[in-house]
């Protein structure tokens, strides 16, 4: 099947019920197993976005997708592409421990120095739009990924999808008869969010640290769960100038307050902050409690 992604949506926007079935698994099929996937990865997250039907094998579409991110030996593009798919589509797939791996594949290839820059930005730009600028803030690389990545934790643009999975994953943390495998994927998943682990850190420092989750086998689980222990016991002791610039478009005039007043080693950054929304209700307060 040699046929443009754009040809192969518009032949699928053509076709009746059971031929949508046929070019779907044509399309999948294809993306699983041919040498450059690239043109069959843009055609799958195509039809994706096509609401008729039920798409069959999300989970192992995204499975696959994030092997061929992370494999040298594919071509560049259909690299890029992968990366590309996984920051658009992360969403669709129910299965949280994939959440976790996609979050994984995006900052391995970001952190790895070896990688392609145009990559590494790629992979960079996907954990921001994920809600994970503090992931950024982790890697080394040249000056001019360290600036581009900057700039790019300026922008407010996030993932559209980013609200609904942040409140799937806190409704299955907080329901304690869940099973506690489950709560404790939500718990590391939550805890990647900037904003979220910033307001929550105590909370889900505590669940963490508990004994349910100690007996978690899995190598990238468990790896997860020591890069954010390690966030969360910081945001315990000080919240860090970087950590507020990060969720500052994304914050309540109560939450400000809440720097503002429990952590007073960003305070100036707070009160700067807080200016935006009532300056002199601010200043009224902090003297107040000065």
């Amino acid at each position: 099947m040699i046929r443009s992604p754009s040809k192969i949506w518009e032949e699928y926007m053509r076709a009746s019920s059971g031929e949508k079935r046929r070019i779907w698994k044509e399309v999948t099929d294809s993306l699983f197993h041919e040498k450059v996937p690239a043109p069959f990865i843009l055609a799958t997250s195509l039809l994706l976005d096509v609401k008729d039907t039920e798409k069959e094998n999300i989970d192992s579409i995204m499975t696959k997708v994030r092997e061929i991110a992370l494999d040298k030996a594919k071509d560049s593009a259909s690299r890029k592409v992968a990366v590309d798919f996984i920051r658009i589509n992360s969403y669709r797939e129910k299965n949280l421990k994939g959440n976790i791996y996609s979050f994984d594949t995006l900052y391995e290839i970001l952190k790895n120095e070896k990688e392609d820059i145009k990559l590494r930005m790629l992979a960079g730009d996907a954990l921001i739009q994920m809600g994970s600028k503090w992931l950024t803030r982790r890697i080394t690389g040249s000056e001019e990924l360290l600036t581009w990545l900057e700039e790019k934790r300026k922008e407010t643009e996030r993932a559209i999808y980013l609200k609904d999975m942040i409140k799937t994953w806190e409704e299955t943390f907080m329901m304690k008869n869940r099973d506690a495998h489950e709560r404790f994927l939500a718990a590391i998943l939550l805890s990647l969010m900037d904003k979220y682990s910033l307001l929550n850190s105590d909370r889900l420092l505590a669940f963490l640290k508990s004994n349910k989750v100690f007996e978690i086998e899995d190598r990238i689980l468990l790896k997860w769960r020591e890069i954010v222990l390690g966030r969360l016991e910081g945001l315990k002791k000080r919240w860090t100038v970087d950590d507020i610039k990060d969720v500052r478009d994304e914050l309540s005039f109560d939450e400000l307050q809440k720097i503002a007043f429990e952590k007073p080693g960003v305070l100036k950054e707070a009160q700067e902050l807080a200016m935006k929304f009532d300056r002199g209700f601010f200043e009224k307060e902090y003297k107040q409690r000065d």
